[in-house]
């Protein structure tokens, strides 16, 4: 039967990709083993059908371990083979600040068809076969992949400072040990967003780590132009420094 609604229920929703911000993010560790992780970080805002629900673009250039180009490395140019299929990555931020869905899982999924088998032609043996298969099944349902694309540090503390200038105080969940449960803070929020000097403080809801966070914007309403943050749970202690170098073009919204 003909109706309006079928016309229209397997139209695309429009979407736009805006203008890129591109941060020079650095990840120190500090434990029983330490690592420096640099990375630079491409985020385009992006309007999505009616535009009233935050979306972003991310693409992340390579990662280089302890000044060392992975790609030197069999395992890490594996795992980093793998993690550039997820880019360009485009997500939905909730009213919280989270990361609540993959807004292109479909195009993911097309892109790990097609280099799947170029991985297995190239990285041959045991360890390579489950390490693909394991990626496989974690792109493979959205419900799975939130929580990987959800490790991502500098990401998700960029997210939780998108609204935060709304809450007085909150909780917080970061990925500090990779494959491991989140560490959850209790954070506040001080200062003020108009004198571009805020500052997020939390202690861990199970423990006695601690939080710090501080952040300025390109302008008011403006971009994310600087990020200072370290993370303690533990025995680990994380440190992240992040500044947008492109903030001089007026184009960036």
């Amino acid at each position: 039967m003909f109706s309006v609604r079928k016309i229209f229920a397997g139209r695309a929703e429009k979407k736009e990709v805006h203008a890129p911000r591109i941060y020079s993010v650095m990840l120190t560790y500090k434990g029983n083993t330490n690592a420096l992780l640099k990375f630079n970080m491409e985020i385009c805002r992006m309007t999505v059908g009616d535009n009233t629900t935050q979306y972003f673009q991310i693409t992340r250039s390579d990662v280089m371990v302890n000044d060392e180009d992975t790609t030197d490395h069999v395992a890490s140019d594996l795992a980093a083979q793998c993690g550039n299929v997820l880019y360009p990555l485009q997500v939905q931020i909730g009213q919280d600040s989270t990361i609540s869905s993959v807004f292109n899982h479909q195009e993911i999924l097309q892109r790990w068809k097609e280099k799947k088998e170029l991985l297995k032609q190239y990285f041959t043996g045991a360890d390579a076969d489950s390490y693909i298969e394991a990626t496989g099944n974690t792109i493979e349902q959205e419900s799975t992949l939130l929580p990987a694309i959800k490790q991502d540090l500098f990401l998700t503390a960029y997210c939780n400072t998108l609204l935060a200038g709304n809450r007085n105080g909150f909780k917080v969940s970061y990925y500090l040990f990779p494959f491991e449960t989140p560490v959850t803070y209790d954070v506040t929020l001080t200062g003020n967003r108009m004198m571009n000097n805020l500052q997020q403080s939390g202690r861990q809801e199970n423990g006695d780590g601690i939080m710090e966070m501080k952040y300025t914007f390109y302008k008011t309403h403006g971009p994310l132009q600087t990020l200072n943050a370290q993370w303690k749970a533990g025995p680990l202690q994380v440190m992240l420094t992040a500044t947008c170098i492109n903030s001089d073009d007026h184009n960036i919204n």
